[in-house]
């Protein structure tokens, strides 16, 4: 009989002993993969990426010009961000004013094709009660 309890006692021993084991090893490798995760998202994120705008010719780049913003006097511009054909020109300030705003020019159609105000709910109100 006592040897039947030592028997039953050594096997169980010895699965507590692999289950420790599994669970170790199980929590080891869990705890790598979002090391992993994060170093390759900061290695993604920490590269900026750069948009390329292309010029045909020397020829071409003195051909293109200036292009009318159309901003108030004493606008400054903020921030150039070239996407393709599109140039988000941010605008602060100037005389007649509501706030900072982006302008969408087109290089292709050399004008301005579009404008994103950045205002207040007040100033929204009041723009349209004036109109």
């Amino acid at each position: 009989m006592i040897n039947v309890v030592k028997a039953i006692s050594a096997v169980l021993g010895i699965m507590i002993f692999l289950t420790l084991g599994v669970l170790g090893y199980a929590f080891y490798t869990s705890d790598e993969k979002p090391q992993e995760a994060a170093m390759a998202e900061t290695s993604v994120s920490s590269v900026p990426v750069v948009p390329q705008v292309q010029v045909a010719s020397a020829a071409s780049a003195a051909e293109f010009g200036e292009i009318s913003l159309q901003q108030p006097e004493g606008s400054q511009i903020i921030s150039v961000q070239p996407q393709g054909h599109l140039v988000f020109v941010t605008v602060r300030g100037g005389v007649k004013s509501t706030g900072d705003r982006v302008l969408v020019v087109d290089l292709l159609k050399r004008r301005v094709v579009g404008q994103l105000v950045v205002g207040t709910i007040k100033q929204d109100l009041k723009q349209q009660t004036a109109q």
